[in-house]
């Protein structure tokens, strides 16, 4: 019997390594297959809002996206990763509390602002950011 059981081991260790090389190699085509929740547009039309130090659980930022091909599964934030074509997003040079002000509508001590946009299409969130 524990033959058997050593061969078992062995081929689900060699399935696993299997199917990690796989994924090394293949061209993905990622799908959403969960979303926590719907995104808060900020005080700027098409601009989300993304982490913020005031409200610490904010669980509507993640989401799960994995590949039709290979089965890879990620599990991703909205505050930086686009969830229209699933690449990291660009991060703005400026923040700024009055940034903040702009899109969240208050100021928060020691926190400013940054926007974070996707070079692929119209995507953006503002995330809050230490401003010390």
């Amino acid at each position: 019997m524990s033959n058997r059981v050593d061969y078992i081991r062995v081929s689900i260790e060699e399935m696993e390594r299997t199917i990690e090389d796989l994924q090394v190699i293949c061209e993905h085509e990622f799908n959403m297959t969960k979303s926590h929740g719907e995104l808060k547009e900020s005080l700027v039309s098409n601009v989300y809002l993304g982490n913020s130090e005031v409200l610490k659980n904010q669980d509507n930022l993640l989401f799960t996206i994995s590949c039709f091909k290979c089965s890879l599964t990620k599990y991703c934030s909205v505050a930086y990763t686009c969830p229209k074509c699933f690449i990291g997003l660009d991060s703005g040079d400026d923040s700024s509390i009055e940034l903040r002000e702009k899109y969240w509508g208050s100021s928060y001590i020691y926190y400013g602002s940054r926007i974070h946009s996707c070079s692929n299409n119209d995507f953006a969130i503002v995330n809050d950011v230490w401003d010390q």
